[in-house]
């Protein structure tokens, strides 16, 4: 179990590599929206992705925080996962590759600065203080993406 816990919450050991963690972590769901949006496939798929991810950071948050010896270990970037979900949500395949840059490179951006109210969502207790960080920032990008998107015509 220790096992499958460990490789859900660093996404299959890419929070274990040495660098650039977070931004690892976010690849699958910008990767998945690609494909899905390039193959037909309807882009919802790939964004349903963030719910599983935030039952399972909130379900093993406090495992991780114990295994890693800190209350917001690095390695977890199933939250990253959570958080490029909710990024993505609404976004049409229409939009193509790049929306699905600018919604990477805007989540990683709100990830990384967390402003006001983000900054606090780590104040949370456990899984719940591991993801609500990231929600909130796919949340800002989100809406940062849609209005790009809309100020390009293409929302």
């Amino acid at each position: 179990m220790n096992r499958l816990r460990l490789l859900g919450m660093t996404v299959f050991g890419l929070g274990l590599l040495p660098r650039g963690k977070g931004t690892l972590g976010t690849l699958p769901v910008a990767a998945a929206w690609i494909a899905c949006a390039q193959t037909g496939v309807p882009v919802w798929i790939a964004v349903a992705l963030a719910l599983p991810a935030t039952l399972g950071v909130i379900a093993w948050g406090g495992w991780a925080a114990r295994r890693f010896g800190t209350e917001d270990p690095p390695e977890v970037v199933l939250d990253e996962v959570a958080g490029m979900g909710v990024t993505m949500l609404g976004i049409g395949a229409d939009a193509g590759l790049p929306a699905a840059l600018a919604g990477f490179v805007l989540f990683r951006l709100f990830d990384i600065v967390k402003p006001y109210p983000i900054d606090r969502m780590q104040n949370l207790p456990r899984g719940v203080g591991i993801v609500a960080d990231d929600l909130l920032a796919g949340a800002f990008a989100n809406i940062s993406l849609q209005a790009f998107l809309c100020a390009w015509g293409r929302g």
